[in-house]
């Protein structure tokens, strides 16, 4: 993942070059773009947000500079606290970490698109965490569906928690499955990232009534990623995967190099930004 010079950049050149490198993502992975170009609209507010919306036949992306500065805090306090320190006691940068994390987000998004989402619930927008959510309802308080939608069912939420589930499990594959066998750091990174998202949407929304949430919580979130990595160490132990050995210890297979520098280490990883953020 080709990565920009972002140290300058203003957040609104930060989501522009995160939605950059996403598509770009797209296209190495699938050998075609997305269906649309999306049109990304950046808004001054605090909170942590992003929201796709259909509005006739354009894509609009939608997101808060709250994202690119929550990510930035997360992030500084959590490599202070040691996270994803290299064997050689060095960590990623900063601004590194950011950038994947957002380069994710707007891959969970523009996945909602790709999947037929809109048609499957109905709606013009779909949001991450509530205050997205009424931000788009804000720009509909005219529209008597939108009125409707202001207080999820129990059908809803659940139609919306499996959604969601759904468009992370396909973000997650776009983001981690453009490696080769010998970026394991790179890899355990990128897994972080995307970890480090899930947090900050469960903080966005613990505000809110229990039930009242569209969006699963972190740890059931969490779950299904650590469950995709543990897939991914599986298939390095395959026959196919035995192949990919050429430059490392011959004593170990594939699957022992991807526990040790990646399954266990991205796991304590990840339990510590839970920790970090105050979620555990």
């Amino acid at each position: 993942m080709p990565l920009p010079q972002i140290q300058s950049f203003t957040p609104s050149e930060r989501l522009q070059a995160a939605l950059d490198t996403a598509l770009a993502q797209i296209i190495e992975l699938m050998d075609e773009p997305l269906g649309t170009t999306p049109i990304l609209h950046v808004e001054e507010d605090d909170g942590f947000w992003a929201l796709v919306e259909l509005r006739e036949r354009e894509l609009h992306l939608v997101i808060s500079t709250g994202c690119v500065s929550a990510l930035d805090d997360l992030w500084k306090r959590a490599l202070a606290n040691g996270v994803l320190v290299n064997d050689d006691g060095l960590q990623p940068a900063n601004d590194v970490l950011v950038h994947v994390s957002l380069v994710w987000l707007i891959l969970h998004e523009l996945q909602h698109y790709d999947l037929g989402h809109f048609e499957k619930v109905g709606t013009a927008f779909l949001a991450e965490t509530e205050r997205g959510r009424q931000f788009a309802l804000a720009r509909r308080r005219d529209s008597a569906k939108a009125a409707t939608q202001s207080k999820p069912g129990e059908e809803e939420i659940e139609e919306m928690y499996r959604l969601e589930m759904e468009a992370d499990a396909d973000a997650i594959e776009m983001l981690l499955d453009a490696y080769s066998d010998d970026q394991w750091e790179e890899l355990r990174y990128r897994i972080a990232c995307v970890a480090a998202v899930m947090v900050l949407i469960d903080r966005a929304d613990a505000a809110l009534p229990e039930g009242q949430s569209l969006h699963p919580p972190a740890k059931h979130r969490i779950a299904q990623l650590q469950a995709l990595v543990v897939q991914m160490w599986a298939i390095s132990a395959s026959p196919e995967g035995a192949k990919q050995q050429d430059g490392h210890d011959p004593s170990l297979g594939p699957s022992e190099h991807f526990k040790e520098r990646v399954l266990v280490p991205v796991f304590r990883s990840v339990e510590h930004l839970l920790k970090v953020e105050g979620r555990r």
